[in-house]
């Protein structure tokens, strides 16, 4: 049997990583709660790259703050696309802007200030891909015995 190298891990896993329910999960893409999810096709299961899986972490930390699943995921998707395959975005700042209306930005392209008074959501992306990286082996072999269809 030819071996193929995985370089994703499926729901069952990324949720895991992510702690979130799996079943729950799968609601909330449903509801497109999500709507950064892997593609895929009836029978067959999501394959989350690193970054989406990043993604789906920022989105179970949210939901364990209480955020509704809708702003979670909007605000998790949106860095998703901002940090998805950049490898010098370090850090996401979730805040409001001059008009009030919150917004997501790259650090290092916010201007240097001091302290702002407004409230402020900090995304380490360089921390979160450290720490999803080091919970799955990323360059698994993909075959007999190496499966994770469960998972």
């Amino acid at each position: 049997m030819a071996v193929r190298i995985q370089t994703g891990v499926r729901t069952k896993k990324a949720c895991e990583i992510a702690g979130i329910d799996p079943a729950r999960f799968n609601e909330m893409v449903h509801a497109r709660h999500f709507t950064c999810a892997p593609e895929t096709r009836p029978g067959s299961a999501r394959n989350f790259s690193l970054d989406r899986t990043v993604a789906l972490k920022i989105f179970g930390d949210l939901l364990s703050m209480s955020f509704a699943p809708d702003r979670a995921g909007q605000i998790a998707c949106s860095a998703y696309q901002l940090f998805s395959g950049q490898q010098n975005v370090e850090r996401l700042v979730y805040m409001r802007d001059a008009f009030g209306e919150w917004t997501i930005k790259n650090e290092g392209l916010l201007p240097q200030m001091t302290v702002s008074p407004a409230p402020r959501l900090v995304l380490d992306i360089a921390e979160l891909r450290e720490h999803v990286g080091d919970c799955h082996d990323w360059q698994k072999p993909f075959g007999k015995g190496g499966d994770n269809a469960a998972s």
